[in-house]
């Protein structure tokens, strides 16, 4: 949905720039759509 890979994505994580993973298995995580499309918006209005 984002375009970018797992190393932007946790990095970022780490930094409070991209929404917080929910963890919803011993090894499954996923996020909101909705802090995905946000985040996005955010993006595209600072460009």
């Amino acid at each position: 949905m984002t375009g970018v890979g797992k190393t932007f994505i946790y990095t970022h994580m780490e930094k409070g720039s991209f929404p917080k993973q929910i963890q919803i298995g011993s090894r499954t995580v996923v996020w909101l759509e909705q802090d995905i499309i946000e985040w996005m918006n955010t993006k595209i209005h600072q460009s």
